[in-house]
């Protein structure tokens, strides 16, 4: 087909192939201006049908017209000899070639891809059309770091197409969402954003979520939501942005982020919190695909100025979770910044005091409390003592008490006195017996109104004294599912 021409258009080179069409750049012959042409292979376009679902598809997106969208100059109707579609021709390389070139990204980095990527999709869902094909491969970078979705509809035409001849789903298994898996047919944005999802976990690892032998075993395990968590693979990479990812790729759509512009706005989150503005001259997807690595130095210092700072702001607020998350991504970086061990050694010092305070605390009102119940008990009505204390006695038998029982004489503090956490709980006064008339009767009055509760303790983060966590690597610890 090279050297040849599809009506206006003169066909220069190859630039890709896949499963669905054949890509060449061509040259418009009046315009003189280089375009890109999809033909579809010769066995899916020799069927009318195929024809007229691939005109209708591209109808559709002929409409689309958004900066971060392949936009399409024309199409070769559902009569003609070829069935193809023309669109802008991109400079740049598509994201699996720019992996295969620098390896993993950096989580700011991908930020500002799915950024860009979350606004052509809000656009596309907005306008009725679902992408079906989101993947590495479909989107284009250009040199300047502009974003280029491509591929709208083609991808849901042919699934649908071959279903309907062989049984079988055509398409991208490792990219697919649980609906899509299990041949839903009633797919809405929140698949496109399981996709989104499942590329964002790929550029920040260099793997993908969902691995396995054949398509099938991939296709299981998306469904059952089998896959390592993005922290397990991607330790130094923005926690903010790990939320977003697994959320993403929940299994559950109502579980997802509900648009492409809610995804966005916890992207973004991810961006404010380290003060990287995605536009900025120094810090854009342009600044990095120039120098990649004088970019990540850069980020690397900044980080390490911005991380401790934005963790202590953090700890005074009371948020010691979001701090130590924000820390450990730096350790993960930098395992020996001095700013941020001493940060979280402080975290984890406060607690393990609380840890000591909490158990003598709680022993300290449980005696004061076992002896206000059994003054309840035996006592008579009380009687005020000068220094404060309550002494009671009894003066009456009950009937059922042998002959000349020990007359009782119980003092306890009103109100309890808490008795200082760092000291053991002492033990309440031993039981003093005074003589009484024989024949005396005990009475069991009813017990006085109930005192006012104790203060309650100071609130702490964890609420019991047995649980040790020694890790030389940065965790999380969910305790209750916090």
């Amino acid at each position: 087909m090279i050297g040849s021409t599809l009506d206006k258009y003169e066909v220069i080179q190859k630039v890709g192939e896949g499963g669905m069409a054949t890509v060449y750049r061509g040259r418009h012959a009046t315009l003189n201006r280089d375009v890109a042409i999809k033909v579809l292979h010769p066995h899916l376009s020799s069927s009318v049908r195929n024809r007229k679902r691939f005109a209708r598809e591209a109808r559709a997106i002929e409409h689309l017209r958004h900066e971060n969208i392949l936009e399409i100059y024309d199409y070769s109707g559902s009569d003609a000899g070829e069935c193809y579609i023309v669109t802008e021709f991109v400079r740049g390389e598509t994201l699996t070639a720019l992996v295969d070139r620098v390896g993993n990204l950096p989580s700011e980095i991908v930020a500002m891809i799915a950024l860009e990527l979350c606004a052509a999709l809000s656009y596309a869902h907005a306008a009725g059309i679902l992408h079906r094909d989101l993947k590495p491969d479909n989107v284009m970078v250009r040199p300047d770091g502009a974003i280029k979705l491509m591929d709208f509809g083609i991808a849901r035409f042919l699934h649908e197409a071959q279903v309907t001849m062989t049984g079988t789903i055509v398409g991208s298994p490792h990219y697919m969402s649980p609906e899509q898996a299990t041949e839903v047919s009633s797919l809405d944005q929140r698949s496109d954003l399981f996709s989104l999802g499942t590329m964002m976990f790929f550029l920040v690892s260099g793997g993908l979520p969902f691995t396995g032998t054949n398509a099938s075993l991939i296709l299981k395990k998306i469904i059952e939501g089998q896959r390592p968590s993005v922290l397990e693979v991607a330790p130094s990479m923005s926690a903010r942005l790990a939320d977003v990812i697994e959320r993403l790729l929940q299994t559950r759509p109502d579980d997802r982020f509900p648009t492409a512009d809610a995804a966005a706005e916890a992207i973004a989150a991810s961006l404010a919190e380290v003060d990287i503005d995605p536009k900025g001259a120094s810090w854009g997807l342009g600044a990095w695909l120039a120098d990649p690595e004088a970019w990540e130095r850069r980020h690397h210092e900044h980080l390490a100025t911005t991380l401790p700072a934005r963790g202590r702001a953090l700890m005074e607020a009371g948020d010691a979770l979001s701090a130590l998350r924000l820390l450990n991504r730096l350790l993960s970086i930098d395992a020996d910044n001095a700013e941020a061990i001493t940060l979280v050694q402080g975290l984890h010092a406060e607690p393990r005091a609380r840890r000591r305070i909490a158990p003598f605390a709680v022993a300290a009102l449980g005696f004061a409390a076992l002896a206000t119940g059994v003054l309840w008990l035996i006592s008579g009505e009380p009687a005020a003592d000068p220094d404060g204390a309550v002494i009671v006695r009894t003066t009456e038998p009950a009937d059922d008490v042998p002959e000349d029982p020990p007359e009782v004489t119980t003092v306890v503090a009103d109100p309890p006195v808490a008795v200082a956490a760092t000291t053991p709980p002492v033990p309440p006064a031993p039981l003093v017996p005074e003589p009484r008339p024989p024949g005396t009767k005990v009475r069991r009055p009813a017990p006085p109104p109930a005192a006012d509760p104790p203060p309650p303790l100071p609130e702490s983060r964890l609420e019991f004294a047995t649980l040790e966590i020694r890790s030389n690597y940065p965790s999380d610890v969910f305790v209750d599912g916090q």
